[in-house]
């Protein structure tokens, strides 16, 4: 039975609901007539989670396709630029005399006769120590030292490096919100208090404290955690990933920077600790850091005290927020007339900044394939099988960064090299890898998180190098990558020398 679809319902606000808003505004050109109505209610007594402040490029692409000035938006969420993510400390135990430090930049590496260069590195590294990235492509010199990934211009857009952003997510929420009610998106504040179904299982209406019943024909899930919608009403059951990725908690501080004009890292710098890792995130005017770790391995006071040592005296005063977080997802994100989008779909730790690109994933998924008269049997299911497989490759990447580690000085890291908390299919891939570069396929492009690119970075970076020996010949393209790889260099000695820092560019933009 086909239902046409004449008012949308998100049930939420923060970054998932707003974002939904704005993006189903923008769809749908809810101004004009013949459209579909589009109501969000939030409740106030519900706090945001508000974790994630990194985003991937992809955040790039949803803004143009809301329409929305960059530098604007920067303005109004305290916005710096993040080129890349920089590990520390995650291949080998601490002090030790390896290099243990690695970036996975947003800029791809050149190409040989569209393959990555990672064999013309490994068969030109025995006379050199250069890094990988080093090799392939100049962003992680460009990080070192604290550049801007383009030369400021007030009355053009960015064009320089791939970059994404870091920002402050309640503002952004705010920034979205303005948007969405500007363009129609009708706002309520209330607590639903219950969810009533019609004969056929769909949901029907939300009962509100001290107002009407509202009514809808689609409704969008974004209440976090709860699933107050997807699971508490319709069902819909979530897969722990926990067994797999053991981080399942968080505590976080914001720091103010010791004087105005200090430096800021145009990267997430992310660093292994004991039972878990850090975050360090440069803002305009302070830095977001938290300590993600293991409940079976940690306490939130000894965790608390690894966040207050990694700071050092800065720490002194704040006041931590301690969250929990429910690692996983839904294989059924749409079920009857309700998507879940945000936290309520599904949620991985922010080790590659994952959270926005997936709600970014689903409302494109959702807005392309929605049809308004009802008929969206094909819809819901590909939408879910699409979703699952994608949170399906994106916990293996960020599980590799862990499985490959030969760190032993905790339970931690020795069990997240153990068989058993390794998906299969990960496993079979590392084992080929051993022996060749990745290739384009080895995934299914349509529905991998991360492409091969990004899956070598991580492997050099935590010492896995493929073992190419005796079969260097089929890679007979030295010459054309000699001279990409020199090219790189030209590319980094121009940045070096006509680069801003990225202090400056922040300053320049918010002047402005």
């Amino acid at each position: 039975m086909t239902k046409e679809i004449k008012r949308i319902v998100i049930v939420g606000g923060g970054t998932a609901g707003w974002l939904s808003a704005a993006h189903l505004a923008k769809h749908f050109r809810i101004q004009e007539a013949g459209t579909p109505e589009i109501v969000l209610i939030e409740s106030e007594e519900i706090g945001r989670i508000g974790v994630g402040e990194a985003t991937l490029p992809t955040i790039r692409y949803a803004l143009q396709y809301l329409g929305i000035d960059e530098f604007e938006f920067m303005r109004a969420t305290s916005a710096t630029f993040k080129q890349a993510i920089r590990f520390e400390n995650w291949a080998y135990n601490p002090g030790t005399a390896q290099p243990n430090a690695f970036y996975h930049t947003f800029q791809l590496p050149f190409r040989v006769r569209n393959a990555s260069p990672l064999a013309y590195w490994i068969k030109s590294s025995r006379e050199s120590e250069e890094s990988y990235v080093d090799f392939a492509v100049p962003q992680g010199k460009i990080c070192d030292a604290g550049l801007a990934p383009f030369q400021y211009n007030p009355r053009s857009k960015p064009n320089g490096l791939m970059f994404a952003y870091h920002f402050d997510a309640n503002q952004f929420a705010f920034f979205l919100k303005e948007y969405s009610i500007s363009r129609g998106v009708k706002h309520h504040l209330g607590s639903v208090t219950e969810v009533t179904t019609d004969p056929n299982g769909d949901i029907f209406s939300l009962k509100v404290k001290d107002q009407p019943d509202l009514k809808g024909d689609l409704f969008v899930d974004c209440t976090g955690f709860s699933a107050h919608l997807i699971e508490r009403k319709l069902g819909s059951k979530f897969k722990s990933a926990n067994p797999i990725l053991f981080c399942d908690k968080a505590v976080t501080l914001q720091v103010p920077y010791d004087r105005p004009d200090e430096p800021i890292r145009p990267f997430t710098l992310t660093t292994a600790q004991e039972n878990g890792w850090t975050w360090d995130i440069g803002l305009t005017n302070r830095r977001g850091i938290g300590y993600v770790y293991s409940s079976r391995h940690s306490t939130p006071d000894r965790a608390e005290e690894v966040l207050r040592q990694y700071i050092g005296t800065s720490a002194l005063g704040l006041t931590p927020r301690h969250l929990d977080m429910r690692v996983g997802y839904r294989d059924q994100q749409w079920v009857k007339n309700c998507i879940a989008i945000g936290l309520s779909a599904g949620f991985l730790e922010p080790l590659e900044s994952t959270g926005i690109a997936q709600v970014t994933l689903a409302l494109n998924r959702l807005v392309n394939s929605l049809n308004l008269r009802g008929h969206n049997e094909f819809a819901r299911t590909n939408f879910n099988n699409n979703m699952s497989q994608w949170f399906s490759h994106v916990i293996e990447f960020i599980k590799m960064h862990y499985c490959l580690t030969k760190r032993t000085d905790s339970a931690f890291w020795t069990e997240n090299t153990h068989p058993d908390s390794i998906p299969d299919r990960l496993k079979e891939l590392l084992d080929a890898l051993r022996w060749r570069p990745m290739n384009v396929f080895d995934q299914s492009l349509r529905h991998a998180g991360f492409g091969e690119d990004s899956y070598e970075q991580i492997l050099v970076g935590m010492g896995c190098v493929p073992d190419i020996s005796g079969e260097e010949h089929l890679y007979p393209y030295d010459a054309i990558a000699g001279v990409k790889h020199t090219q790189v260099g030209k590319q980094v000695r121009l940045a070096l020398s006509a680069l801003p820092t990225h202090r400056e560019v922040i300053d320049r933009i918010n002047s402005t």
